[in-house]
């Protein structure tokens, strides 16, 4: 597994598993490429939370550079776009290996199954069963709170 971040400490975590090879994304996108070259494992699925220019980084470090050595296909699914909303994308990415873009997100999944799982997962919250960790702090402490390496998903308030 790759994971790619930003927060060194919770990269050290992951790391501590022999499975994962974790890229820094502290120094800007760029250090995807040479990362992910240099991953000791080859990426059959991609779940990207972040899309926008760190996107634009894993897809060309995805490029084939060879004709003589066939690449395995990669399965690149969008989830978010903490990173932004829009990538440029070179077309001869795409014909030089197998990759399939894909969203996951409401409109990715056939409404009737939606409807169908929904109601599970509503009474899974409602009675516990699924939780979330959550950590919250004011939007104007929302540098502080960003770095800050607290387990849980940050929910910004406006007090």
């Amino acid at each position: 597994m790759i994971a790619a971040g930003r927060n060194p400490a919770a990269l050290e975590r992951l790391a501590v598993d022999p499975r994962v090879f974790t890229v820094s994304l502290a120094s800007g996108p760029e250090n995807i490429t040479r990362a992910l070259a240099a991953a000791p494992t080859r990426l059959d699925i991609v779940l990207d939370y972040l899309w926008g220019p760190v996107a634009e980084a894993t897809l060309d470090a995805l490029r084939n550079h060879s004709l003589s050595t066939m690449q395995p296909a990669v399965q690149y699914v969008q989830v978010g776009a903490v990173a932004g909303r829009t990538v440029a994308l070179d077309a001869a990415i795409l014909r030089a290996r197998p990759i399939t873009i894909s969203g996951s997100g409401g409109g990715s999944i056939e409404p009737r199954l939606l409807f169908e799982e929904l109601p599970k997962l509503l009474d899974a919250a409602a009675n516990g069963t699924l939780t979330t960790r959550v950590r919250t702090a004011p939007l104007a402490d929302v540098t502080r709170a960003w770095e800050t390496d607290a387990p849980g998903r940050l929910v910004l308030t406006t007090e």
